[in-house]
């Protein structure tokens, strides 16, 4: 379930205040959503049956009824995948398990024309916002201790801008755990524009990121939230990241 309120989470941000109240009660009691009509909630929570289904739409389903089944699904796999408690042991093949799927997931083919673009690049821009922030900073750090441009800025009008006048020449490279980013869409928007070639990682499949990039990898990870708190691992990401470093290393070598 945490990684459904996750992607949901990038799309309630243009929300009204009526429609967070039925955001909020959704997060908080999923099941009432699975197991109850739209005038049963809508009486629970003093919200019209119209807020609730313009709520609905604004996170992405086309009507009530597929919200409730998509919580349906996820509450089924949430029960053949109970991660609630985590010894040390349990943890740690927890991390491995993403790691081991998201490399199995790599295609050589298409990771040699990703090397390849980044080589012939003569600059390029890492878009990352939020948690995944840290992760653009490092990867910029090691492209130039390369030799290659690039850069990773940290304030989201620098990005926008910068997204409006990146060249054909350049490359960007968008980071998003869930694909679904507010900002980084507006940004993958603005370069598709442009013709700029795009990379984009993400951690979650099906993204709205993953169909405007030339290029995506991505790295199975799992959501995980402590009440509103986003705690979810990017292992996974900064993994093939780093390999990706280390094959580009490798090539400048020949």
């Amino acid at each position: 379930m945490d990684e459904l309120f996750y992607k949901l989470e990038k799309q309630a941000v243009d929300l009204s205040d009526l429609e967070k109240v039925v955001f909020k009660f959704l997060k908080s009691s999923p099941e009432t959503f699975a197991n109850e009509t739209i005038h049963q909630i809508s009486e629970i929570i003093y919200v019209s049956t119209a807020t609730i289904s313009r709520t609905v739409k604004k996170l992405g389903f086309q009507n009530f009824q597929e919200l409730k089944f998509t919580i349906q699904q996820y509450s089924q796999a949430n029960t053949k995948q109970n991660y609630k408690s985590l010894d040390a042991t349990n943890y740690q093949t927890y991390v491995i398990d993403q790691i081991v799927e998201a490399m199995a997931l790599l295609d050589d083919i298409k990771l040699e024309t990703i090397l390849q673009t980044i080589k012939e690049a003569s600059n390029i821009e890492i878009y990352s916002v939020g948690s995944s922030l840290p992760i653009g900073i490092d990867l910029s750090r090691k492209l130039l201790s390369l030799g290659k441009p690039a850069n990773a800025l940290i304030d989201w009008d620098d990005l926008n801008r910068k997204s409006k006048i990146q060249t054909d020449s350049e490359l960007a490279i968008l980071i998003s755990l869930s694909g679904e980013t507010k900002h980084i869409i507006d940004f993958a928007t603005n370069l598709k524009d442009s013709g700029v070639p795009m990379l984009g990682i993400v951690g979650i499949k099906e993204s709205r990121l993953e169909e405007l990039v030339d290029y995506c990898i991505y790295a199975p990870s799992r959501m995980k939230y402590h009440k509103d708190a986003d705690i979810s691992s990017r292992v996974a990401i900064i993994t093939v990241l780093e390999y990706l470093i280390i094959k580009y290393s490798e090539m400048l070598e020949y």
